[in-house]
Parts: C-alpha cells; sequence; structure tokens
C-alpha cells in the first residue's frame, strides 16, 4: 500500500476546537454549541440551527457568520433587534466573552481549551442535522 492510497475522500471540514456559543436566559446557561466555519442561523422556528421557541425571538432573527474562528453576528431583520451594551446593532464581530440580547436571550461566545476528537466528532454531529429537525433551545417553563 501507498501513501497515494491512504488519502481521505472526504476533506475534513475547518472547526474551532476551542469556542462555543452560549446561550442564556435571566443569567442561566440554557444550551451550548459548537462554533464551526460556516452559517449558524438563530430563530423560532424549525429551519434554523439554534431553535429558540419563544415570542420574543422572531422566526428568523439573527445569523452568525464564522470564518477562520472569527465570528460576526448579524441581524436579519428581526423584529425585536439585536443589542450589545443596550444598543441596537444590525452586524457586529462577535469577541469573546461580549453578550449579545436576542430577545429575551443572551448570547455570547466562549473560548475553551477542547479535545480535538470530541470537537470533530460534534461538528460532524452539527453539521448532519437537517433543518427539519434542528437543535432547540429548551424554554423553562414558569
Amino acid at each position: 500500500m501507498t501513501d497515494e492510497t491512504l488519502e481521505p475522500t472526504v476533506e475534513a471540514p475547518h472547526i474551532s476546537l476551542r469556542t462555543y456559543l452560549i446561550v442564556e436566559r435571566n443569567g442561566d446557561v440554557v444550551a451550548e454549541y459548537p462554533v464551526v466555519d460556516g452559517t449558524m442561523t438563530i430563530g423560532r422556528t424549525k429551519n434554523n440551527h439554534i431553535r429558540i421557541k419563544d415570542t420574543s425571538i422572531s422566526r428568523h432573527h439573527a445569523q452568525i457568520l464564522t470564518v477562520d474562528n472569527q465570528s460576526l453576528l448579524e441581524d436579519i431583520g428581526s423584529r425585536n433587534g439585536t443589542y450589545h451594551k443596550s444598543k441596537l446593532v444590525k452586524r457586529r464581530t462577535m469577541k469573546n466573552g461580549e453578550r449579545f440580547r436576542i430577545g429575551d436571550y443572551v448570547v455570547f461566545l466562549e473560548e475553551r481549551r477542547g479535545d480535538s476528537e470530541v470537537a470533530y466528532l460534534m461538528n460532524h454531529w452539527y453539521r448532519g442535522i437537517a433543518p427539519d429537525t434542528s437543535m432547540e433551545v429548551p424554554v423553562p417553563v414558569f
């Protein structure tokens, strides 16, 4: 067997081994997602990557565009807006720990040391989700 026969048939996707999107409500973490290169949409309907079933969130509220570990949060025409430090923003680069309010929720990036194998598997799991079976953020029942 030569080295040429050992080439992978599918290129492994680029992943962020240390960055997670954290979703909070009332100071409590309700969800965490690995950040990968590409677009992650946030909204109330099933065809979003991150579904938050809450009326404070628009059907298609925001998206996070990530390339080479640089993430940009963009409001995509939401009803209630996207805020950073109490100021309405349309588009803003996300830095580690900076908090953004989306409806009644807060989202932010958190850098952590990661296990490359776990991150690789999480990335595949994330990318394998069809829009109609997207992840849902649990809404607390009061």
